[in-house]
């Protein structure tokens, strides 16, 4: 392995020295009876998995956040507490943490906690997502084991003033308001979008981790015992989002842009299934204020196109716990609070040398930040501050020979608290194997590496300041049919393998002293993805259709013995469907998830307790267009867990059954 690093990383230098670097697009033409398809595929994804989220999906309802798109439109497995509770993502197997997630470009993980919460991002917030898999989310960033989540919001595109409102009434008590304007003109674009969601998330389920009354059969004889209805107590919130952008161009400057983004957000945190105290006992709440601004420039200059931004990531994180005394006054016993800065600047460029060459590259620099405290137990030392510098130097070359060949060398030399840790290349290579009916293979293999987060090293208590970083070795090959045209119907496809060997993988443990801390472990993610999207006119009705399936092993080398040994809450199986038919103004949408039993530790058994069973999920909806003199509307009806179906994501967190929601959209002709 030492060798083939070292191999690689003399390629890469090799490439380099051959020329420029460019932009240009590789066009894939397929004929079908005398009308030619062209599909334009960039140089930039030559050999990269990566799976586009349709516009339909981000925009299928404005109550849905990042999560649930994520959940419905990719092969990320999404870990829930239920709606505005903490989600975060599982790609290929791997841990939260090590999914790299920028906006903008700026990176959006925790310098804390290494991971993100995408139920704190809505999905109206978002005009483009994309998952890279693997070794392509070495373009974003490096750490990302399992992959990268890259998203982007987008100038207005229609000139003059425009205006869009949303009103969502659903179950539970639960509201959501949603409004965007923009103007834009030729050179200058404004967009002002607003969030505002309120629930009690009160529903009631049937308690199946409780143990009610005795039943007894008519002999006498126990048979069994009940299980009482409960109600998801403490789960309330309230959230409030406002985005606002400036995009302005000039012919001797280039592209100018500024995004901030201000999160305000206040939840409870619902108590387990398991808990048997009074609704009044004990009450924990945590508490969000972030702000998220990325200021951008580029500019084309013959054949080079430049770039410069900066970014700041600021997060107040405020978590209470509050205990009845029992005579009418309550104790705060906790009260954290977290403080994380991120400050973030980038420049890149690139250009392109005839159609051959394609080149590009940028240099980074982070200042992250934390200042973590127990303001109710300060007497007890349970506080860190730290920080550190992060560099990162990324350099990509792009050769395509012929028109059905192609190969990609990445190259990311990183560095963190003055140490340079090892080159991280990548090679990608793809080949039309038969250009006629667009059928593609490509592949892939990267190296890659991961700093433990500054809560490994520093928290109190547990941290572990002699962790060494993650480092793997992941490949991945498969075959891509590209969009095409199979007479009234347009079908592509894709299907993947793929195979990781991460050492020193980050893993938290319990300890005999009541506390978890972090171990190293080696671990071996492998497994197989498939997309599937098809669409046709059936007379007057359009229907398509989108599927996805994973099997993933994602297993710990180092677990104790047991009878299973899958990561926890990685399911083996998992798999995603989605259909709309749309026939004049109206769309009729179904969606249904399934995934298999996930399992609460590694090692652990599947009896009751060491496992969350496996669940199907349906939900469908139904939406009417109406248009005015005055505007248009839109009414949508929704339907979740159609068929009331009993489930949990996380153990002891029951999920809630059937419900509803309602909402109009208007959009005003201006």
């Amino acid at each position: 392995m030492r060798y083939c690093r070292h191999i690689l990383l003399l390629l890469a230098l090799l490439v380099l020295l051959c020329g420029r670097v460019g932009a240009q697009n590789l066009m894939v033409a397929t004929e079908i009876d005398s009308i030619v398809v062209m599909v334009s595929r960039p140089l930039s994804q030559i050999g990269v998995q990566r799976t586009r989220l349709d516009s339909t999906v981000l925009r299928d309802n404005v109550a849905l956040s990042l999560a649930d798109a994520l959940a419905v439109g990719s092969n990320v497995f999404i870990k829930s507490y239920g709606r505005a509770t903490l989600a975060t993502a599982s790609v290929r197997g791997t841990a939260p943490s090590h999914t790299s997630v920028t906006w903008n470009g700026l990176k959006l993980n925790s310098p804390m906690l290494g991971m993100v919460d995408f139920s704190q991002i809505p999905s109206y917030f978002i005009d483009d997502a994309s998952v890279l898999s693997g070794a392509g989310s070495l373009a974003e960033s490096s750490g990302g084991l399992g992959g990268a989540v890259a998203l982007t919001t987008a100038k207005p595109t229609d000139e003059g003033f425009s205006l869009r409102a949303i009103q969502g009434i659903s179950s539970y008590s639960t509201y959501d308001t949603f409004l965007r304007t923009t103007y834009a003109t030729e050179r200058l674009q404004l967009s002002l979008r607003g969030l505002y969601t309120t629930s009690k998330n009160d529903y009631t389920f049937v308690n199946r981790n409780k143990v009610g009354d005795p039943i007894y059969d008519s002999n006498g004889k126990l048979t069994g015992y009940d299980h009482p209805i409960d109600t998801n107590r403490h789960g309330d919130y309230r959230d409030k989002h406002l985005l606002g952008e400036l995009f302005y161009k000039t012919r001797n400057v280039g592209q100018l842009s500024t995004s901030v983004w201000y999160a305000d957000t206040d939840r409870g945190v619902p108590r387990l299934g398991v808990d048997y105290r009074g609704d009044n006992l004990t009450r924990a709440a945590q508490h969000d204020r972030s702000l998220r601004s990325v200021a951008q420039w580029s500019r084309l200059v013959g054949a080079w196109k430049m770039g410069a931004s900066v970014g700041y990531n600021y997060t107040d994180l405020r978590y209470t716990y509050d205990v009845d005394n029992g005579n009418g006054t309550t104790n705060r016993a906790v009260e954290s609070h977290t403080y994380l800065n991120m400050l973030h600047s980038q420049v890149e460029a690139e250009v392109g040398v005839g159609s051959v060459w394609h080149f590009s590259g940028n240099l980074s620099l982070s200042l992250p930040s934390v200042i973590s405290r127990d303001v109710a137990s300060l007497a007890s030392g349970k506080e860190f501050e730290a920080e550190r510098v992060e560099s990162s130097l990324f350099l990509a070359s792009r050769w395509k020979p012929t028109e059905r060949f192609g190969a990609a060398l990445n190259l990311r030399l990183e560095s963190y608290d003055g140490r340079v840790a090892q080159p991280i290349p990548a090679l990608f290579v793809e080949y039309m194997l038969l250009p006629r009916t667009g059928l593609l293979v490509k592949a892939s293999a990267t190296r890659n590496f991961r700093q433990p987060t500054l809560n490994d090293l520093y928290f109190v208590p547990g941290g572990n300041p002699d962790l060494l970083p993650e480092e793997g070795f992941t490949w991945d090959a498969g075959l891509q049919l590209m969009p095409k045209q199979l007479g009234v119907v347009e079908v592509s496809g894709e299907v993947t393998w793929f195979d990781s060997q991460i050492d020193n993988w980050i893993f938290w443990r319990p300890t005999h002293q009541g506390f978890w801390t972090p171990l190293n472990t080696r671990v071996h993610s492998y497994g197989a993805e498939s997309k599937l999207s098809a669409s046709a006119p059936i007379g007057a009705v359009r229907v398509a259709v989108d599927g996805m399936a994973a099997y993933t092993r994602s297993v710990n080398l180092e677990a104790p013995t047991g009878e299973v040994n899958q990561l926890p809450y990685v399911p083996v199986f998992s798999s995603s469907f989605s259909s709309r038919v749309m026939w004049r103004d109206w769309i009729f949408s179904h969606k249904f998830a399934y995934y298999s039993r996930r399992y609460t530790t590694d090692g652990a058994s599947s009896e009751a307790g060491g496992s969350v069973p496996p669940y199907a999920m349906n939900d469908v909806s139904l939406s009417r267009g109406l248009h005015f003199s005055w505007g248009d509307m839109t009414l949508r009806l929704e339907v979740k867990n159609i068929f009331d179906a009993e489930y949990e994501s996380v153990l002891a967190h029951p999920m809630p059954g059937r419900n509803f929601g309602f909402f109009i959209e208007l959009t005003p002709k201006l």
